[in-house]
């Protein structure tokens, strides 16, 4: 990672009346990667994964309904 990659943007939208947050490593440009957390985790703990990931990556991580 540089230091010029900014960090992840955090979005709030709403699907069927559910309303529903990603974290986003910008870079729109390169290939999206989807990571997805288990159980009772939340997008953040892709932190360290994504930071590693983002040069390469365009990286998207949702909290999956219930967070």
């Amino acid at each position: 990672m540089t230091d010029s990659m900014p960090g992840p943007t955090s979005r709030t939208y709403f699907s069927q009346r559910l309303r529903l947050h990603s974290v986003d490593w910008g870079h729109p440009d390169r290939p999206p990667l989807l990571l997805l957390h288990g159980g009772r985790d939340h997008c953040r703990n892709w932190d360290w994964t994504a930071e590693a990931l983002r040069g390469d990556w365009h990286i998207i991580a949702p909290d999956l309904r219930g967070h």
